[in-house]
């Protein structure tokens, strides 16, 4: 009977045991995820559809604010955890305490008193007037194309000020139309709700067939932290400035990388008429005018500047091509007679 006993405590203890190095287990491999889920190298970023963090159908993130958080993560130590929302619920968020970083935001008085600013602006935002290639009645060139127009806009916003000091400069009278999102501003375009929008630059347009038609201003923005953590703060601005005294230019690099958009101009109502009726649009040129223009007498081709320049400018517009024919001249005389021949003409 004391045998089995014996056997029977030992079972129990070795039962026990197992137990106790279980529960032991579980608590050190849990301490490590509850910290890194609580720790503060995590950080929590606010995430809204914008120009600065581009996510893709696969979920993957880039863009100007996206790579530069990267960069400032790689001096700080940093982590992130990415919560996604409207720009509005964002904002709130931020200055509620629930995100620790919103990037891309302008710098106001009555905003500093709900939030941190980073030391050092993150960029300086251009905005501009966009509209599509259909739309011939607008004109960067004349400004008055634009009185009484509808035009698209994040209303009660920075994007709304600036165009407001823009009308005011230029005495012009527009009808403002809210517009918060991509697809909205699209769907009003196609439905004629809107003439053009504002927007801040951003080279996706260009793959919508749209184009900026003519710059209204810009803005220095700043990372904006939780009022509740200047910790973040203060390990922020450090980052920023390493990373200006490593790359002076980091900012114009990333700048030309990812914001700089290429204008893909198109004519105008009265030039595509001008155009219609006129025909090729002639250049004459001299034939050995050193790296301008210059013929081979045994091949008869023309090189130089103005064959590239021609290249460049028969497809610049968008949605139409330009004609040209040139004509070339051994003196420069000859040039001058066929310039006054045509313009009596």
């Amino acid at each position: 009977m004391k045998k089995c006993k014996l056997v029977q405590n030992i079972m129990n203890f070795k039962f026990c045991y197992i137990i106790f190095c279980t529960i032991i287990c579980f608590i050190v491999l849990s301490v490590p995820t509850f910290a890194k889920e609580n720790s503060d190298n995590v950080i929590r970023v606010g995430s809204f559809e914008e120009t600065y963090n581009v996510v893709n159908e696969k979920g993957e993130r880039s863009g100007y604010g996206y790579e530069y958080l990267q960069d400032i993560a790689g001096y700080a130590g940093w982590t992130y955890k990415y919560i996604t929302s409207d720009w509005k619920n964002c904002f709130t968020q931020l200055e509620n305490g629930e995100i620790d970083i919103l990037g891309g935001i302008s710098y106001t008085d009555d905003r500093a008193e709900k939030m941190l600013f980073s030391d050092m602006p993150m960029g300086e935002e251009k905005y501009y007037i966009y509209t599509d290639a259909s739309n011939m009645d607008l004109t960067a060139g004349n400004l008055d194309s634009f009185e009484g127009k509808n035009i698209g806009v994040f209303k009660d916003n920075i994007v709304e000020d600036v165009l407001n000091e823009w009308e005011s400069k230029y005495g012009l009278h527009t009808k403002h139309i809210n517009v918060s999102t991509n697809t909205e501003i699209m769907d009003k375009l196609s439905n004629h709700e809107i003439d053009c929008f504002v927007s801040q630059e951003d080279p996706r347009w260009e793959e919508s067939d749209i184009s900026p038609l003519t710059s209204i201003g810009e803005t220095e923005i700043y990372f904006a932290i939780n009022p509740e953590r200047p910790d973040i703060k203060e390990a922020l601005d450090s980052a920023m400035r390493r990373i200006k005294d490593d790359n002076p230019f980091y900012t114009d690099d990333l700048y030309r990388r990812y914001l700089s958009a290429q204008s893909s101009s198109f004519l105008s109502k009265e030039e595509s008429e001008w155009i219609g009726q006129h025909g090729a649009i002639r250049i004459g040129y001299l034939n050995q005018d050193g790296g301008i223009s210059r013929v081979d007498p045994s091949t008869g081709k023309l090189t130089g500047v103005i064959t590239d320049y021609v290249d460049l400018a028969e497809n610049c517009l968008q949605g139409q091509t330009l004609e040209f024919e040139l004509k070339g001249y051994d003196m420069r005389q000859e040039v001058n007679c066929f310039r006054h021949c045509r313009m009596e003409k």
